[in-house]
């Protein structure tokens, strides 16, 4: 890319899943995945005001002692994965243009590592192996600004830890996620806006 751009290039999109993954000693990322309809173009355009005071949500702003709420529960997590993905499928009726890109389903799922041992295996498996939903929630906290996390209806995969060598063993409990009753699978509560 040469010079500066003297065009903007906008485009019609729908978000089509998003991935927000917390790890330790890092930043906590967002990746979005967007399919496309339409793009236009403009020969004119001002750039926005962009906020590069305020630090991004770490992954020590879960704080060392509350992590991760599950079935009411704090529990020291490793990792953090929360999916969402809304299944997109593009509608081609005539042309190579799209002219819908209609959502099919939403799959909520959210993967948390947690150390293993005999106690959080009890606590996470029992209702998996029932089949019995279980709530969970986790906040962000930056400062003044927070971000806020539940999921209702959460019912886990029963799966064992994996043992591959004599390090340490980490258990994976990968969650689905449901609406109940006018909730949700996942809410989202941002307290300020950066």
């Amino acid at each position: 890319m040469g010079g500066a751009g003297t065009e903007l290039f906008t485009f019609l999109t729908r978000p089509s899943s998003w991935t927000l993954t917390i790890e330790p000693g890092k930043k906590v990322m967002l990746t979005l995945n967007l399919v496309g309809k339409t793009l236009t173009k403009t020969s004119t355009y001002t750039f926005p005001t962009i906020d590069d005071l305020s630090r991004p949500y770490m992954a020590y702003d879960l704080g060392a002692s509350t992590g991760m709420t599950i079935k009411s529960v704090a529990q020291l997590v490793e990792k953090i994965e929360l999916t969402c993905d809304h299944k997109i499928e593009p509608t081609f009726l005539i042309g190579q243009t799209a002219t819908d890109l209609e959502p099919t389903d939403r799959v909520v799922t959210c993967k948390v590592t947690t150390k293993y041992n005999a106690a959080i295996e009890q606590t996470l498996l029992t209702d998996a192996r029932a089949g019995t939903a279980v709530t969970g929630s986790f906040t962000l906290t930056n400062g003044t600004v927070s971000m806020a996390v539940s999921m209702g209806a959460m019912v886990a995969d029963s799966v064992s830890p994996p043992i591959n060598d004599r390090g340490k063993i980490r258990l994976e409990t990968t969650y689905n996620c449901y609406k109940t009753g006018a909730t949700g699978e996942i809410v989202i509560v941002n307290d300020s806006t950066i």
